[in-house]
């Protein structure tokens, strides 16, 4: 039995459990989690700490493991509220990594041992532009490529068509190569659609399906936590065994300590965070200017 599958026993998931979600996340390349039980209990309390963190870390929020290119005054993302390495900030927010169905869909979708490569918070500001569509993983060269990961959305607010929804383009995640292989990432897509989802549901997405955030233009919180699971082969977008403080990570569970790949076995990982989709898709494609 592979270590993943041992740790998901641990955890009591079942991995025949979601089939529903699994069918839908494989052939359209998403599927939404309605009233996720521990989300919804815990909605104002995350809300309160992200809203803290936010105002503690000010200009600095979202910088973690880009230190370098930090300067000051200068927000990570202009047109949004940021902030990263969440799993080490509260336990509330930690325990989000452990949600049955987000495992046992990775699992499912990788096909392979896997690992918590990141948990970031987002949430664009009114009037934010639209962003280009895109893919959050490494593109697919040919069709015998397995699927890399999954990335979990956790929704802290009703998102709306005035509030910035997610737009997707279902089924594309079967698409080889980047999107603007295809077409103009910033134009709106003829098959795109609005995904609408409400405080406390969790979308689950693949990492090669077409996207984009749209424009706020109500001003409204448009709050989620964006956590990224992968093959364990690949690099986290934030190194844990260098970031997670060592006083946390003595009060991990085994089943915490392997998702995250924080134990002395698990493979140190010399660089602070991992490979960047965004400058991949510029450095094989120079001639595109997107936003992401």
């Amino acid at each position: 039995m592979s270590q993943t599958k041992k740790v998901l026993k641990k955890l009591n998931i079942k991995l025949s459990d979601f089939k529903k979600n699994k069918e839908e996340l494989k052939m359209k390349g998403y599927t939404i989690i309605r009233k996720n039980k521990y989300l919804k209990k815990n909605l104002k309390q995350i809300n309160k700490i992200i809203d803290n963190l936010i105002l503690s870390e000010g200009k600095k929020a979202g910088w973690e493991g880009y230190e370098d290119l930090y300067k000051k005054n200068k927000h990570f993302e202009k047109g949004a509220f940021r902030l990263g390495g969440l799993v080490y900030k509260h336990e509330i927010l930690r325990k989000l990594i452990l949600i049955p169905e987000v495992l046992a869909l990775a699992y499912d979708t990788i096909k392979d041992e896997i690992k918590i490569c990141s948990l970031n918070f987002r949430s664009p500001k009114k009037n934010c532009k639209d962003q280009s569509i895109h893919i959050d993983g490494l593109p697919r060269r040919n069709k015998n490529d397995g699927f890399n990961g999954i990335i979990a959305m956790f929704y802290l607010n009703d998102s709306c068509i005035n509030s910035g929804p997610l737009r997707i383009i279902p089924y594309s995640h079967k698409k080889l190569g980047w999107p603007d292989n295809y077409l103009d990432v910033s134009k709106r897509h003829k098959k795109e659609i609005n995904l609408f989802a409400k405080a406390g549901d969790i979308v689950i997405m693949n990492l090669n399906l077409w996207h984009a955030g749209s424009k706020n233009i109500s001003g409204k919180k448009r709050g989620t936590i964006f956590m990224n699971i992968k093959n364990r082969n690949s690099l986290q977008l934030l190194n844990y065994k260098k970031y997670i403080p060592t006083e946390i990570v003595n009060k991990l569970t085994k089943e915490e300590k392997y998702l995250l790949a924080v134990r002395n076995i698990d493979k140190d990982q010399i660089v602070t965070r991992g490979e960047s989709i965004g400058q991949l898709h510029l450095d094989e494609n120079p001639q595109i200017i997107y936003s992401l």
